[in-house]
């Protein structure tokens, strides 16, 4: 498989899993709203992207989720389960 094709079904996957995580985190229960993936904030004049952000009305707090998924966690999965 090429390098391009190979980054192509990478992606594909991860952003299946990232409707996943959204899904289950707003099934989880009352109170979480979905405020954006690759959502870009500053700090000291650096750029970064968060990858899921939540807010939960009930804590009135911002939710993290940082993804972290490489070629290696998919080794397992049939392409066709994603």
């Amino acid at each position: 498989m090429s390098h391009r094709v190979l980054h192509r079904v990478t992606r594909c996957k991860k952003n299946c899993v990232t409707l996943c995580i959204i899904d289950f985190i707003l099934n989880l229960g009352k109170g979480f709203s979905f405020i954006g993936n690759q959502y870009k904030i500053n700090v000291e004049k650096k750029e970064f992207f968060i990858d899921l952000l939540f807010y939960n009305r009930e804590l009135q707090a911002l939710v993290i989720i940082p993804l972290i998924i490489n070629r290696s966690e998919f080794s397992c999965l049939d392409s066709q389960a994603i």
